[in-house]
C-alpha cells in the first residue's frame, strides 16, 4: 500500500517479485484462518503487516480493493474475539478467492489504458 516509484508524470508502479511473494503469502495464511478462524492467526498477522508494505496491482489500489480489505483485516484480527472470528472466516474466503483471482490474472497490468495520466479536458 505504499508508494515507491520514482515519481515521473504518467508513470505507475509496478509490483516487483518481492512485493507479489508478499501477498501470495498472504493469501496462504489467510485461507488457513479462513477454513478455522480459532487457530493461531498470527502469522496471518505477520504476513498482513508485511503486505501493507508492498507495492498493490495498479487496478487494485483502491480503499475498497480484496487486497486492501484483506490486509486491515489482517492487521486487526489479534484483537477479535473467538465469537467474531467465527463469523469472519467465510468473509476471509470470499477475499481470498477475489485475492488469488487478482494475482492469476496479470498482476503487473494497469488501469485500462496507455499508463499515461489522462486530463479530462483532452481529447484525442
Amino acid at each position: 500500500m505504499t508508494h515507491r516509484h520514482a515519481f515521473r508524470r504518467g508513470t505507475v508502479a509496478r509490483p516487483g517479485e518481492r512485493d507479489l511473494r508478499a501477498l501470495r503469502r498472504l493469501i496462504r495464511r489467510a485461507a488457513r484462518v479462513g477454513a478455522d478462524p480459532l487457530i493461531n492467526a498470527r502469522p496471518f498477522v505477520i504476513a498482513a503487516e508485511k503486505a501493507g508494505g508492498a507495492i498493490l496491482p495498479p487496478a487494485y489500489r483502491g480503499g475498497d480493493s480484496c487486497f486492501v480489505a484483506l490486509i486491515r483485516l489482517g492487521k486487526r484480527f489479534l484483537l477479535i474475539n473467538a465469537v467474531d472470528r467465527i463469523g469472519y472466516g467465510p468473509e476471509i474466503l470470499t477475499l481470498v478467492a477475489a485475492c488469488s483471482e487478482a494475482l492469476d490474472a496479470d498482476p503487473t497490468a494497469g488501469v485500462a489504458g496507455s499508463g499515461q495520466a489522462r486530463l479530462p479536458y483532452c481529447e484525442d
